[in-house]
């Protein structure tokens, strides 16, 4: 019973975000990180950059990364 009563709700947000997609830049954004071939981390956190010795900052663990377009990291960090 509970999910019936909130799945109109869940339904309509995704709606809200689709309608928000189609209408954004979103999909030239990802076409043009293909076209580039750019990256993303996937795993931007504080415990993935290190300075070492020379406080020269070094980013690690790129087990996550993918294609993408780039403000997911940012977004993330």
């Amino acid at each position: 019973m509970d999910y019936i009563k909130t799945m109109q709700f869940y339904k309509d947000l995704g709606k809200k975000a689709m309608m928000v997609l189609n209408n954004s830049e979103y999909y030239s954004l990802c076409e043009k990180a293909e076209q580039e071939k750019s990256f993303c981390h996937h795993d931007y956190t504080y415990h993935n950059i290190i300075i070492d010795e020379d406080n020269a900052m070094n980013v690690i663990d790129f087990d996550y990364s993918k294609r993408e377009i780039r403000i997911f990291d940012i977004s993330n960090l």
